[in-house]
């Protein structure tokens, strides 16, 4: 809709960018319709959350579930740095990541400080305690 160009001055995806085919080409879309200085605020299941670890290293279990991060309606999958590249991708620069962390079991505690130092340069604890990621992204002020 040619209408809705530089209308809208913020854009909500919360929990929807990982049910879709082409998450990418709909934030380009939201770029499009976001006047220059408006927002897009997005949420997404963190991959990465140590409970998804543990059930594959220590069970072998990528089994989808009816909810959480392994939604069986989940089709795209996102880290703390894949979803911050969707936004940038999108035509946004990041303003914010922020992580939902919640209480882990002692199990996963263990799991996450034997991973900690054999993880990439830049993988930190909330990296792996973040059951979501919330990414805030800018468009440009050309103005």
């Amino acid at each position: 809709m040619p209408e809705w160009d530089g209308r809208f001055d913020a854009v909500i995806c919360g929990d929807l960018l990982e049910h879709l085919r082409d998450p990418w080409k709909t934030v380009q879309n939201l770029c499009r319709i976001t006047r220059p200085g408006g927002r897009l605020i997005i949420s997404v299941p963190n991959v990465m959350h140590i409970s998804n670890l543990y059930g594959m290293l220590r069970e072998g279990n990528w089994a989808y579930e009816a909810q959480g991060i392994r939604d069986r309606t989940h089709l795209r999958f996102f880290t703390q740095r894949t979803a911050r590249e969707l936004v940038e991708q999108g035509g946004y620069h990041t303003l914010t990541v922020l992580g939902r962390a919640f209480r882990i079991s002692k199990q996963q505690q263990e799991l996450r400080e034997q991973l900690l130092p054999i993880l990439g340069p830049g993988v930190t604890d909330l990296d792996l305690d973040a059951l979501q990621w919330i990414v805030v992204g800018e468009k440009e002020n050309f103005e």
